[in-house]
């Protein structure tokens, strides 16, 4: 293809073959474009040379021939190192990137776990919270039912005394009623120790308070 390509010779650049050659259907079926740079280099060599040959006045064409068959044999050893090459950094490159997956791959089961781990740590923490209050609900509603019967309890014992006392203060008085004599007695000593301090009430109001509690 470069040789049939008459706008070629040893001063032309690749990057101007290439855009006269980028339809060609040849030059596409070639995937490596180092590889089409390489044949368009080795075919500027030989033009180079020719012309060379061509100054110098050439040799042989059984040299020619031979020189020939080498480049091409190195060309295609050069072709075939190059694929091998290509084929090999491809297959590495596979295997990094499959290597890569996997330890991404690790690294995302370690997160996913670590993620369950905290989130049943929280749940777990959830459910102890929850049965600490409702324990603590279930003790103040407890104390408050002890509390009210404590209450109630202590009222009763107050009712209970406040009976026992005014059953005992009727029982005195009964007592007091039922003997007369010492119920004036008694009556008498006390309005004579209140009378000492009523000095508002004259000596005469005084005299009659003892006369009327005098029994001689």
């Amino acid at each position: 293809m470069l040789k049939e390509t008459p706008d070629i010779d040893r001063h032309t650049r690749w990057s101007e073959v290439k855009k006269k050659m980028d339809s060609d259907p040849r030059y596409k079926a070639v995937e490596s474009s180092l590889q089409r740079e390489d044949w368009f280099r080795e075919h500027i060599k030989r033009l180079k040379e020719e012309r060379k040959r061509e100054k110098e006045g050439g040799r042989s064409s059984r040299e020619e021939r031979k020189e020939r068959k080498e480049k091409e044999s190195r060309k295609e050893r050069s072709s075939k190192s190059r694929k091998s090459e290509e084929k090999e950094n491809s297959k590495e490159k596979e295997e990094e990137e499959d290597n890569e997956m996997d330890v991404d791959g690790e690294v995302e089961d370690e997160e996913s776990a670590k993620e369950r781990e905290e989130k049943e740590a929280q749940e777990k923490q959830a459910r102890v919270e929850a049965s600490l209050r409702e324990r603590e609900k279930e003790v103040q509603r407890t104390l408050a039912v002890h509390l009210r019967d404590r209450d109630t309890e202590r009222e009763h014992h107050k009712h209970d005394e406040a009976v026992q006392h005014f059953n005992a203060l009727l029982a005195d008085l009964v007592s007091l009623l039922s003997n007369l004599d010492l119920f004036i007695y008694f009556s008498r000593n006390l309005l004579m120790s209140r009378n000492s301090q009523l000095v508002v009430l004259n000596n005469s109001c005084g005299i009659r308070i003892n006369n009327i509690f005098s029994f001689s």
